[in-house]
This record gives structure tokens, sequence and C-alpha cells, in this order.
């Protein structure tokens, strides 16, 4: 039963991701130009973005860690519009791999002084106002933990309630979610066939089907003698 129960989650898992993804590719078919600015003033639907205008802020990154051994490869730095007054909240975190971006968040990161982030801010440019263009998809949904974005919310406190993940460089990939919707609807049917699969019982009082007959001439004649 555990097994069935198992496959059943697998299952649902399947196609609902593979539902997502496919709904995604379908109603995404490049990725939309918004200013920063603008994109937060309307929040267009459209999941597959590419955002202009916008100023990264190193100085307050997010990263999730392993074991408490530091950032891991992705880092979560605020794209805020340009004009940016602190103490406004933030509506978008850019999750980036970027290998210059995870540099610059690991020396401020480590940083023990307010000089030695003048130093970095000389050497790297302000890292209150990094412009960049970032294109990306925004996680939702099934590719998104509840849990990830308490985790984030605890670690920037500025964030808004309603903030988005915008994944930079993510796209959408019907292939791949074709092929996990299609196995979701497999296994789907072969569960329902093996769940409702039953015998059919015997009707009230109707006997026993008789054994199968000796073949005929046979019923108790001795074997002829050699």
């Amino acid at each position: 039963m555990r097994s069935k129960f198992f496959l059943i989650m697998v299952t649902i898992a399947l196609l609902c991701k593979g539902g997502q993804g496919t709904y995604t590719a379908l109603t995404n078919l490049t990725p939309k130009k918004y200013s920063v600015e603008s994109y937060i003033q309307q929040r267009p639907p459209e999941k597959w973005l590419r955002l202009t205008d916008g100023e990264l802020n190193m100085l307050d990154v997010s990263y999730m860690s392993f074991l408490g051994a530091g950032p891991t490869r992705d880092i979560y730095v605020p794209l805020r519009p340009i004009g940016y007054q602190d103490g406004e909240p933030d509506h978008i975190l850019v999750q980036t791999r970027d290998p210059a971006l995870f540099n610059v968040a690991v020396e401020l990161n480590n940083a023990q002084s307010d000089a030695e982030i003048a130093r970095l801010a000389a050497l790297h440019g302000n890292p209150r106002l990094l412009h960049k263009e970032i294109q990306g998809l925004i996680r939702e949904g099934m590719d998104l933990k509840a849990s990830d974005a308490e985790k984030l919310r605890k670690a920037n406190p500025n964030l808004a309630g309603d903030f988005i993940i915008l994944e930079e460089g993510a796209s959408p990939e019907p292939g791949g979610s074709i092929v996990f919707f299609a196995g979701g609807v497999l296994l789907a049917v072969w569960l329902a066939k093996s769940l409702f699969r039953r015998k059919i019982p015997l009707a009230d009082g109707a006997p026993p089907p008789p054994p199968p007959s000796s073949p005929a001439g046979s019923r108790g004649r001795p074997p002829l003698p050699g």
C-alpha cells in the first residue's frame, strides 16, 4: 500500500510540474521586455522576462548555505528601479550564478569594515548601483519551495509581500515539460487500472465450476497388457 501511495504522489508531481512547464512554454514564446519600474507598477502576467533600467544591490545579497559553509553557487540579489530610495521594499530578487557577481558578493560578505567595503566599491564600482539587463524566468509553483521563500524573507526583511524570484538565464523548456506530463499521464493510467482491477465474485449459491474431465474412454479402464 505504501508503494502505491508513493506512486500516486509521484504521479501528482509529474502532472503538476509538466502541466505548469507546458503552460508556461505555450504562453511565453519570447521574453517580454519591461523596465524594472514599469514591471513593478504593472505586474504583467508574463513569466519569461527581460528587465532593463535596473540596479543590482550587491550589499543586500542573500544566499543559501550548505551546512553553514558559505554561499552555494546561487545568490539572490535585489533588483531595483533606477532612483530607488532606501527604505522602499524590494519587489524583485534575481537568482544568479554569474561568476563575477558571485565573487563580488563573497568579497563584500567577507569585508570586515566600512573601509574594506569602500575599497571594494572603488575596485568594482558602487555595489549599490550595478546596472545590468536581466533576462530570466520567474520561479513559482513547483519550481519554488515555500521553505526557500521563507528563508529569503528572513534573510532580507525588506522584501515586499508579493516579491518574485527571477532566475537569470532560465527559459521555458517545453520538451522536458511535455515528457514530465506524459509520464504522469501514463503512470496515472497504470495506477487506475491496478487500483480498480477486481476479481468477479461468484453469484450466491452457484456451484463451483467442475474439474476438467478425463479423456474420453479412459475412465476406469486398466492398462492393456504388453
